[in-house]
């Protein structure tokens, strides 16, 4: 029975952490279209800082020795994904400087994962996958690459607007709604894959303790 609460509780407690989260996120929706930025938006500023803390996340995942190989592809995954969030600042170098970064990090998450080995890094993968954490895991990563660009695709929108216009609503500019919404669907999507590795920290911390 008291098993049983305090199973109960912890579960009632991580619904109320994502509810806050997902409070905090139409927070920061809300405070960057009252208060422009210059460059990029403090949305996008909240996507960077989830990547990189989702990175830093896994990274410290590392001292486990859990699914080591497959961690090491996370980190570099996330990690391109994080320097492609920076384009805006890179570009001011050359356009489309972000690439070359982005391909460094590959190949040294690449390598690195090799070096644990070819075999181990795939019974590594199997591993992940069956964690709990990759069923959150992997709906975000599809929410991020998926669903965000089909939400965010211009031909939609601007149907969106011109259903809107001939029933006779004065709106604005399809562009500035597309915008907003696709970089918002991307802001939930980073939060919930940094949700995602914290079980996966967790997870991972459980089943060196047990093999202690």
């Amino acid at each position: 029975m008291t098993e049983d609460l305090k199973t109960l509780g912890r579960a009632f407690m991580g619904f109320v952490a994502v509810s806050l989260l997902y409070v905090g996120l139409i927070g920061i929706n809300y405070f960057s279209l009252k208060h422009p930025v210059a460059v990029e938006s403090m949305v996008e500023w909240g996507q960077e800082a989830f990547l990189l803390l989702s990175v830093a996340v896994v990274l410290s995942t590392l001292k486990s020795g859990f699914a080591r190989g497959a961690l090491i592809l996370v980190a570099g995954f996330l990690g391109v994904l994080f320097v492609r969030e920076l384009d805006a600042y890179m570009d001011e170098i050359v356009h489309g400087f972000w690439k070359w970064p982005a391909v460094l990090v590959l190949l040294t998450s690449l390598f690195a994962a090799y070096k644990v080995g070819v075999k181990e890094t795939v019974h590594d993968l199997a591993q992940l996958v069956k964690t709990k954490s990759f069923v959150l895991l992997c709906p975000s990563v599809a929410m991020l690459l998926v669903y965000s660009r089909l939400f965010g695709f211009k031909g939609m929108w601007a149907s969106v607007h011109g259903a809107a216009i001939e029933a006779g609503h004065q709106v604005a500019s399809w562009g500035a709604f597309k915008s907003f919404g696709e970089e918002a669907a991307e802001l939930l999507a980073y939060a919930l894959i940094f949700v995602a590795v914290l079980v996966l920290k967790c997870e991972a911390g459980c089943k060196a303790k047990c093999k202690a």
